[in-house]
Formats: structure tokens, C-alpha cells, sequence
């Protein structure tokens, strides 16, 4: 990656973070001045609307609930019947595809005695968050950020926002990365990474998204969070040895079922590339956190909002569940 293409993302990035959080701030700052009860509100696009959350883990395998692995189908003797709204609501119709899942990051969270409030949009960009988004039928974020803090005292506010704007969209919105290094890909470098694994990546492709991408996004929404007076979460990490094809994850099998689904510890937490056969849904769905995913991010938050100051980097428990996430203090 040339200076020049790292100087472009990064400058993208820093523009689009700082318009978001200057467009936040007054409705924030009005935040402080409502009373009982408390809310915890989620702004920006499909990273933290929770787009994905329908897929628990990936299947080869196109009937029924998919081995367990799709939360929008149910079956019993007669059947199986698959209705996204299950899990989407009413952000899956024609005209709004939003995708805000049961499982996204603030609801996920659980912060106690807390309202979870999910504003985001799947397919978002900054001027979407400040203007609305006439395709989705969505009204301007920030407005209907307003409007909360009517009713609520607004304890937290989640702001993800900036891969669309840098075009990037369903390959590799924000962090955390989706896809491991080339060391740690469990399927070889050929047209089955795609077809069997769903993950069409080369493996100097990866290690350009792992080792330069994912850490410029990374670096510069941590400049512009210290300089609007943010705290930063940082999750490029989040998902090391869980990203779609790594050598410690698995898809589901045949043995795997909705009463008895893949664990959490042993599925990958991202949502693979829908191509043929095995798209089973929405292409927008590809390479974001799924249901598993989502948990583990809400976790994240969940840790960080009990932390009265301070930064901080989010990784897994290797061989544990979404609930066993860690902390690690950054420094300046």
C-alpha cells in the first residue's frame, strides 16, 4: 500500500468521523438534561446496525434452518418456514432494508437499567446519519436522535460510521476485520476458498486488509476520537481466530441443528460471502459480524461502558464464547 493510497483512506476517514461526531454534538450535549428513564442509542451503518445477525455461524447447506445456523427459519413436523422479520423486524421490506437485528451491538450490550435504542442502517454514510437516506426511507439519524432524548436521559451514544463513504461497503466496512492473515486461512488459495469457504480473498489481499487497511481506519478514528473528546473502542482485533475461513473456526455440519446449533466457541463470527448455491439470503449480509459476532461486540461495549474513562482494545478468549471478551487499555 503506497503513502499515497494510506494518506487518501486515512484523510476519508478522519473527514467522515469528524462531520459524524460534530453533527452529534448538540444533540448529545442535550442529552444530559432529560430525566428518567436512560437510554443507550446506536448511530451509523451496517457494522453496528446488525446486519448479519440472522446467520448463526455458515452452512453448506441450503434447506430447512440451514443446520441451525438460520435464526430466521423455524420447522417442526410440517415444515419450515423462514421470515427475516423474525430477527430484521420491520427494517426487511422492500423499501427498508436497515437490518437492525435482535442481536445488534447496543442491544447485545445489556447495559442494565438501560432502553437500547438502535438508529443505525445498514448501507449508511455520514451525510446518511446527518441527511437521511431517501432509499431506505430512513429520516436523518441525528433528527431521530433528537427525538430520543425527548423521553430519555441518553447515558450512551455509539457512533460507526466511514466504510461506506471510502466505498468499501460489504467487502470491508470497518473494523473488526473479517477476514484472518494468509497464515490463517484454513482452506488453500483457490476457487474453494470462495466456493467451499466463502471467503474470495487472495492471501496477499488479506494481508493487505490486515496489515494496512484495517489498521489506518483503526488509527485514524482513534485521532479523531481524542481530538472531538470520544472515547475509542477498538475492535480490529475483535475477532482473531473467528473471521470467516480461520484455522480455529469451523461451518456448521449436518450434525449441527436449531435445538442443538454450532457453539459460539467453535463458529466463525462472520457472515461469508453469499455467491451461488450457498447465498441463502441477502449478499448485503456478506463479511459482517452474525449473530455470534454481534454478541461479542456487545460484550466489548458492555465491558467499555463500565469504565468511567479511557480507550480501550477489545479481543476474544481463544476457545470461548462472545461472553468472554477482554479489555486492554490504550496508551497515547
Amino acid at each position: 500500500m503506497s503513502r499515497a493510497v494510506r494518506r487518501r483512506i486515512a484523510a476519508a476517514v478522519a473527514v467522515t468521523a469528524v462531520t459524524a461526531v460534530a453533527a452529534l454534538a448538540t444533540a448529545v450535549e442535550a442529552a444530559a438534561e432529560t430525566a428518567e428513564p436512560a437510554a443507550a442509542v446506536s448511530l451509523g451503518d451496517s457494522y453496528i446496525s446488525g446486519e448479519a445477525g440472522r446467520r448463526r455461524g455458515n452452512a453448506l447447506e441450503n434447506s430447512g434452518d440451514k443446520w441451525g445456523t438460520d435464526l430466521a427459519t423455524a420447522c417442526d413436523a410440517n415444515g419450515c418456514a423462514t421470515d427475516p422479520r423474525k430477527v430484521y423486524g420491520d427494517t426487511h421490506t422492500t423499501t427498508n432494508t436497515c437490518h437492525r437485528s435482535t442481536s445488534a451491538e447496543i442491544v447485545s450490550a445489556a447495559v442494565p437499567d438501560v432502553t437500547a435504542v438502535d438508529l443505525a442502517c445498514s448501507g449508511a454514510t455520514t451525510s446518511d446519519v446527518r441527511a437521511g437516506d431517501a432509499a431506505r426511507n430512513q429520516p436523518n439519524q441525528v433528527e431521530l436522535l433528537r427525538a430520543v432524548v425527548r423521553d430519555y436521559r441518553v447515558d450512551l451514544v455509539v457512533l460507526s460510521v466511514g466504510g461506506n463513504d471510502l466505498g468499501f461497503g460489504a467487502i470491508i466496512a470497518d473494523y473488526p476485520s473479517p477476514m484472518p492473515a494468509a497464515g490463517r486461512f484454513r482452506i488453500p488459495e483457490s476457487g474453494s476458498r470462495w466456493a467451499v469457504g466463502g471467503c474470495p480473498v487472495w492471501d496477499s489481499d488479506a494481508d493487505w486488509a490486515r496489515e494496512h487497511l484495517v489498521p489506518t481506519i483503526a488509527e485514524t478514528l482513534k485521532r479523531v476520537a481524542a481530538n472531538r473528546g470520544a472515547r475509542f473502542l477498538d475492535l480490529r482485533d475483535s475477532f482473531d481466530g473467528r473471521e470467516v475461513c480461520a484455522t480455529d473456526s469451523r461451518q456448521a455440519t449436518g450434525a449441527d441443528s436449531a435445538a442443538n446449533p454450532l457453539p459460539g466457541p467453535a463458529a466463525e463470527w462472520v457472515r461469508w460471502a453469499v455467491t451461488g448455491y450457498t447465498s441463502q439470503g441477502d449478499r448485503q449480509e456478506s463479511m459482517h459480524p452474525n449473530h455470534y459476532g454481534q454478541r461479542a461486540l456487545g460484550t466489548c461495549l458492555r465491558l467499555m461502558h463500565q469504565k468511567a474513562t479511557g480507550d480501550f482494545a477489545c479481543r476474544n478468549t481463544p476457545g470461548a464464547g462472545p461472553a468472554r471478551m477482554t479489555l486492554t487499555a490504550l496508551t497515547t
